[in-house]
């Protein structure tokens, strides 16, 4: 368990210690092979981001199902799409401990936090700060890079080019129509539906059967 978490916490980049009580389980998501190719092809070799996402309990059922979807988001401070978190205490506040089935070996109370893979597409806002870091992926730094070579044989100030980058990023901050101004830091909005996936659920299960669930997973 503690390995997993640190293991996320690293993918997140959140390496401070975000839970006042440590989760009962965490289950990685598996997906088949099609949906592995569909998603690959879509990414197309761009970075990936991760973040935490939090819902109802109840809603973790289609979520698993069917993926995050914007049509079913009631958040829309900073402009539609699907609002995720790399601070774990922001998701928190959406998912409380929900009744559950009673017959479940997880218990009757379940609280969830999904771990999402987000493809690091220009579609994707985030904060200009987390943009701006995200030019350290190879992609960028390529074609950084290549508008560098074109800048100088054309003889251009570097300040221009770093202009030009800033007001580029920005626009990755900002959706039309927000009522909250640009993207805080720590937060992704996506927009497309197929840029996001849940790679790994977080869940807070007090009276789960944790010996029989442990001696059923370790088969």
């Amino acid at each position: 368990m503690t390995y997993h978490l640190k293991h996320i916490s690293f993918l997140v980049g959140e390496e401070e210690k975000i839970f006042a009580k440590e989760p009962d389980f965490v289950f990685e998501v598996v997906y088949s092979k099609p949906e592995e190719v569909r998603f690959e092809q879509i990414r197309n070799d761009r970075d990936l981001l991760y973040a935490y996402h939090g819902s109802k309990t109840e809603n973790f059922h289609s979520i698993l199902r069917t993926g995050l979807r914007n049509n079913l988001n009631k958040v829309s401070l900073f402009g539609e799409g699907i609002y995720l978190s790399r601070d774990m205490r922001v998701c928190m506040n959406y998912s409380p401990i929900s009744a559950g089935w009673q017959n479940s070996l997880l218990g009757t109370s379940l609280s969830c936090i999904a771990v999402c893979e987000i493809i690091d597409h220009p579609d994707v806002k985030c904060s200009v700060k987390r943009s701006l870091q995200n030019l350290h992926s190879e992609e960028l730094r390529q074609r950084r890079r290549s508008t560098n070579l074109a800048t100088e044989a054309q003889g251009a100030d570097d300040d221009t080019h770093e202009v030009k980058t800033l007001k580029t990023e920005k626009r990755r901050s900002y959706i039309k129509g927000s009522e909250g101004g640009q993207i805080p830091e720590k937060y992704y909005v996506v927009r497309n539906d197929d840029h996001v996936r849940v790679k790994y659920l977080i869940v807070h299960a007090p009276y789960a059967d944790k010996t029989f669930i442990r001696e059923l997973t370790s088969v």
